[in-house]
């Protein structure tokens, strides 16, 4: 299994988000979901996938077992954050290519907070 790792160099690396597919698992620190998905700078009635799961602790962020997750809503989410805009332009590039990818692939994509 490939394996990417994105993790801040100041930071304790413990807390992570770890999506998995078929061939593929990304950790990434918190600190990057956080500083990305935390920002809110979507209106509320807008959130879906990663967005709305991690601001309203559901799915992957409600239990400490990995949870499926609709590739799709989590892909739409991704898009809708501008690059130009956002802390951390490379991570979110990265995760929206897992993501693209497990759509073409029609993969499951499991995630899980460690």
């Amino acid at each position: 299994m490939n394996e990417d790792f994105f993790c801040l160099d100041d930071h304790d690396h413990k807390d992570q988000v770890i999506f998995y597919k078929k061939d593929r698992a990304m950790y990434v620190s918190e600190s990057y979901i956080e500083d990305i998905f935390g920002q809110k700078d979507i209106w509320r009635s807008h959130w879906c996938g990663l967005t709305r799961d991690y601001n309203t602790l559901f799915g992957p962020f409600a239990t400490l077992r990995r949870v499926l997750v609709d590739a799709n809503d989590y892909l739409e989410d991704l898009k809708q954050y501008d690059l130009n805009k956002v802390k951390h332009p490379e991570i979110l590039k990265h995760m929206r290519a897992f993501f693209e990818e497990a759509v073409e692939r029609d993969e499951y994509v499991f995630v899980r907070e460690v």
